[in-house]
Order: structure tokens, then C-alpha cells, then sequence
């Protein structure tokens, strides 16, 4: 336990976590499932946007790429790929 985090008592209906000192106090909280289960929701949620976001970026950055080849370069590339799928299917297969 480092920094500023004091112990989560161990109440009934409570889980033992850590929570920041408040205003420099050093009390014990007491959080019930109900509020772990909202905040582990809204860790959830930030997650999702944060991963929805990155493969956004992913995506665009895809098509960026194969949108500045040429159309012999992007033919090239889709017969590689079509070769590389084929080995990798025969290798599976075997």
C-alpha cells in the first residue's frame, strides 16, 4: 500500500479495498457491493471507450495507408495476403 490510501474496513456487506486520504484524514470508508458494483461499471465503461477509441485509430490509420498505394501496390498486397491465408489454412489443416 503506498501514497495516501488508508484500509477499507471490513464492514458486513463491504469488500476491503484501498481509499485515498481525504483532506489529509486518515479514516477508514466502509464502500457496500452496491458501490463497488458502480464503480467497477464505470471502470468498465471507460474501458470500452478507451479500446472503442484505440481501434478507431487503428482503423484509420489502416485505411490511410492502403488509401495512399497505388493501385499496383494495393494489387501486389492483396495477392500476398491471399497467399499468406492460403499457407496459414494449410497449416492448420495438416
Amino acid at each position: 500500500m503506498g501514497g495516501n490510501a488508508v484500509k477499507v474496513a471490513n464492514a458486513p456487506g463491504s469488500v476491503s479495498r484501498y481509499a485515498p486520504y481525504v483532506n489529509g484524514c486518515n479514516q477508514q470508508v466502509t464502500i457496500d457491493s452496491t458501490t463497488m458494483s458502480r464503480v467497477s461499471l464505470k471502470q468498465s465503461r471507460k474501458t470500452k471507450l478507451r479500446r472503442k477509441q484505440q481501434k478507431e485509430v487503428i482503423e484509420r490509420s489502416v485505411e490511410q495507408y492502403y488509401g495512399s498505394l497505388s493501385s499496383k501496390e494495393a494489387h501486389e498486397k492483396a495477392e500476398w495476403g491471399t497467399f499468406a491465408l492460403r499457407e496459414f489454412l494449410a497449416m492448420i489443416a495438416d
